[in-house]
C-alpha cells in the first residue's frame, strides 16, 4: 500500500471475513471507533458483520498479507482493480456497485 493512501470508507461484509498481517510499514486500521496503528507481526481480523477500514496516512509503504474466507471475494479485487483512478482515488459510486456485487456495504466515512 503506497504511502498516504486514506483507504476505502468504512464498511461490513457480509458473507466473509477478512484478516490484515502487517508485514512492514505502519498503516492504521479502524474497527467501529477503535482506531490501531499496526507495526509489522501484527494481525487484524474483521469477522462478518463488523465495521472496519485501513489506511497509511505515513511516509513509507506498508505491505500486507491479507486473507479473505470463503475465496469468492477475491474477484472483488479484481474488479477494483480494473476501475480508472482519479486523484482522490476510484469512483465511490463505481467502488459501491462492486462492494453490492460482493455482500459488502459501506457504513462510515473514510477515517481522519
Amino acid at each position: 500500500m503506497p504511502p498516504g493512501i486514506p483507504g476505502p470508507p468504512q464498511h461490513v461484509h457480509r458473507e466473509h471475513d477478512e484478516t490484515f498481517y502487517v508485514l512492514s510499514g505502519t498503516p492504521t486500521f479502524t474497527r467501529g471507533a477503535d482506531v490501531i496503528v499496526a507495526e509489522p507481526g501484527t494481525l487484524v481480523t474483521a469477522p462478518p458483520g463488523a465495521p472496519h477500514t485501513f489506511a497509511n496516512p505515513g511516509e513509507e509503504p506498508a505491505r500486507l498479507l491479507c486473507t479473505v474466507t470463503p475465496d469468492r471475494y477475491i474477484d472483488y479485487f479484481r474488479e477494483l482493480g480494473r476501475l480508472p483512478v482519479g486523484p482522490t482515488g476510484p469512483d465511490p459510486s463505481a467502488m459501491a456497485e462492486i462492494m453490492a456485487r460482493y455482500a459488502t456495504e459501506v457504513v462510515g466515512p473514510r477515517p481522519g
